[in-house]
């Protein structure tokens, strides 16, 4: 009775161990699983929130270094707010000292010298050839003050007709407003014109000479056709008045 009865017990728990086995498997597959899945979320958590404290740092050094590129900017900005003012300041100073210099009276051989190294200077860019135009330019502007208190104004080293055609030119230049060809138009708070000289004036080309010798010595001029439209007009208005007190007296000096 019990000789096959263990067998079949035998055999009867190896069927149900068997039956369980797979479910005991599963079961310890399933914790192994929930253990790694919780570790890992533990991980993850640790991440984030290690992110989430490291992210305001971040931030803040990003808005610290905006900052200080924007103090950078607007330093930048102030400076050349600062130069630009002292530029403008500066420009206007020297233009303001240059127009006293200009409306300043100048003493009689200074305005002598002055109005010699211009005609000079009109000669020499009306010259037709170079070599004439470098003998022009070579001629010493001279002055001396006289007993009489009247100054004498001549070029050394000039030829006969040399001295000729600047005597002239001068004498024409501190006449009146005439019958002139030519005028120039002088720039300033005032309207105030002068003769160009006659023999300067025969031509645009050494009348344009005359008016860029000016400029280049004195200061902005305007020239004018003075025989019709708007030169016309501006001769008729100053006809008969004089843009400087300067006389001119001519002799010959035999030496």
């Amino acid at each position: 009775r019990f000789g096959w009865g263990l067998p079949v017990l035998v055999g009867a728990s190896a069927v149900g161990l068997a039956g369980v086995l797979p479910v005991v498997l599963l079961v310890a597959w399933a914790l192994a699983g929930g253990a790694a899945a919780v570790g890992a979320a533990r991980v993850l958590g640790r991440r984030r929130r290690a992110v989430e404290a490291e992210h305001p740092q971040r931030l803040l050094a990003a808005e610290a270094s905006a900052e200080r590129g924007r103090e950078a900017l607007r330093a930048q900005w102030e400076t050349a707010q600062r130069l630009q003012a002292e530029t403008r300041g500066s420009l206007a100073g020297a233009l303001e000292e240059a127009r006293r210099a200009l409306s300043a009276p100048m003493a009689e051989e200074e305005a002598a010298l002055l109005y010699g190294t211009v005609l000079r200077d009109a000669f020499a860019g009306a010259a037709e050839d170079a070599e004439e135009r470098a003998r022009w330019a070579g001629l010493e502007v001279c002055t001396a003050v006289r007993s009489d208190g009247s100054v004498s104004l001549w070029l050394a080293g000039a030829t006969g007709a040399e001295a000729g055609l600047f005597a002239e030119a001068l004498r024409d230049w501190l006449q009146p407003v005439g019958e002139s060809r030519y005028l120039l138009a002088l720039e300033g708070e005032e309207e105030r014109v002068m003769p160009v000289p006659e023999v300067l004036a025969r031509r645009r080309g050494t009348a344009e000479a005359f008016a860029r010798a000016w400029r280049a010595h004195v200061g902005p001029a305007t020239l004018h056709y003075a025989v019709r439209g708007e030169g016309a007009e501006l001769r008729a208005r100053h006809l008969r008045t004089r843009w400087s007190a300067g006389r001119a007296w001519t002799r010959e000096v035999w030496g």
